[in-house]
């Protein structure tokens, strides 16, 4: 996994290059050669906090660069990409990290991007086991040790999918269920009763998908039509009455005919009354032959008008938009079938809740006996 190591300018190293290859590699060698040194620099690489002095006599910096090649699936690649420190694919990545001066300011970097201290120690524990005589080991953690049997154990990723989502389909189907009977309990008796009259009602107007638009659309062409055919009676009404404007005119024009008046004088008059006679007998003839074409059955109508009379007392008693009463219906369709079939409904997501808990059984002791497996293999 460790491929690179160079340190420069530290405690008593000038210039150190060291390459790893596969295996296991020792330094040996005796009391003062620098094997601690070494292991120093590599605790450095991975957290630990500067001391004061280790810097080289006469230096003003030590560096420090380690390269990592960690098998893909190994949890710090994980790590690195949730920090936006690595990306998805990529087989390595390198540590910097430089001390200076006295007061111990220093910088670090992953991939040359900066880090703080605390990331750098937290893929420093994901990384390397350093073990010493005065060292605290990573594997003597309770918290730290299911982690590394896994490691160990390389299962593939579908071990641990198969017990995620399953035991996730557990606290589905316990909330699925959870609500189904909290539903119930509050919509029964008054309430449910009030929902099966909703829904019948609905059922009696003809609700169905595109049912508003299409009544509304019903209704206006009926409604001008009786409008118009209303409005025309009225006018033939003031027109052609007896005392409507046509008489009117027509005893107008007989009075002036009658009386013995200056012609010189009148004829203006005798004239506009003469046109507005004829206008007004052209306006009778046009209603005439348009009345037919705005004569309807007022059945239709009527029953249009109950049901829109019937779905606007939906709307004013559930408080419902009357744009939104076919959503509405639908909603409370549903509701009115969970009622009527509630212990079915219950029966069925208890029988769910049961193969889910056997289906996460049945994954969590597949990893199970992988995992002890794992750990017979590294016990041994």
């Amino acid at each position: 996994m460790l491929k690179k190591l160079r340190v420069t300018q530290f405690v008593i190293i000038d210039t150190l290059d060291l390459d790893f290859d596969r295996g296991l590699t020792i330094f040996t060698g005796e009391t003062g050669a620098g094997k601690s040194i070494i292991l120093g620099a590599m605790g450095l690489i991975l957290g630990d906090t500067a001391r004061p002095g280790s810097i080289r006599t006469g230096a003003d910096e030590a560096t420090f660069e380690a390269v990592f090649e960690p098998p893909q699936g190994h949890p710090v690649w994980q790590f690195l990409i949730d920090k936006n420190l690595a990306e998805s694919g990529q087989t390595s990545f390198q540590i910097n990290r430089s001390i200076r001066g006295t007061d111990e300011s220093e910088e670090r970097f992953i991939n040359q991007k900066p880090i703080s201290l605390d990331v750098l120690k937290e893929i420093g524990e994901l990384l390397v086991e350093i073990h010493g005589q005065t060292a605290n080991h990573t594997l003597l953690g309770p918290e730290n040790q299911l982690l590394l049997l896994d490691m160990a154990g390389a299962f593939p990723q579908e071990f641990y999918n198969n017990v995620e989502n399953s035991l996730k389909a557990v606290f589905q189907k316990k909330k699925d269920l959870d609500e189904e009977k909290k539903f119930l309990a509050k919509h029964k008796g008054p309430e449910a009763r009030k929902i099966d009259k909703c829904v019948k009602t609905f059922e009696e107007v003809g609700m169905k998908e595109g049912f508003l638009a299409d009544l509304t659309a019903k209704h206006k062409v009926l409604r001008t039509a009786k409008d118009t055919s209303d409005a025309f009676q009225d006018i033939l009404g003031r027109m052609i009455a007896s005392n409507g404007i046509v008489g009117a005119l027509g005893g107008c024009i007989k009075t002036i005919e009658r009386q013995p008046l200056d012609e010189n004088k009148v004829s203006v008059l005798k004239n506009s009354l003469n046109e507005s006679i004829k206008q007004a007998r052209i306006a009778v003839e046009q209603i005439g032959k348009l009345s037919p074409e705005y004569e309807i059955d007022l059945d239709p109508l009527n029953e249009m008008e109950r049901k829109i009379s019937k779905l606007e007392g939906i709307a004013e008693e559930f408080g419902v938009e009357y744009k939104d009463l076919e959503n509405f219906w639908l909603v409370m369709a549903d509701k009115l079938s969970r009622i009527q079939n509630g212990r079915e409904n219950l029966n069925k997501l208890n029988d769910e809740l049961i193969q889910s808990k056997n289906d996460y059984r049945k994954h969590a002791h597949i990893l199970t006996e992988k995992r002890q497996e794992a750990g017979e293999m590294l016990a041994s």
